[in-house]
């Protein structure tokens, strides 16, 4: 695999979680998706 970063996420941030929506046919959606709004919250391993 090519351009895969791997983080730590400081605590106390914010973690918006829920369902991806499906993409057309080869895409169905319905996995857990995670969503940190402020990237300065992140730490790059």
């Amino acid at each position: 695999m090519t351009n895969i970063a791997q983080f730590k996420v400081k605590p106390e941030t914010t973690i918006i979680e829920g369902k991806a929506a499906p993409q057309g046919l080869s895409l169905p959606g319905g996995q857990t998706q995670k969503y940190i709004n402020d990237l300065e919250r992140l730490i790059r391993q």
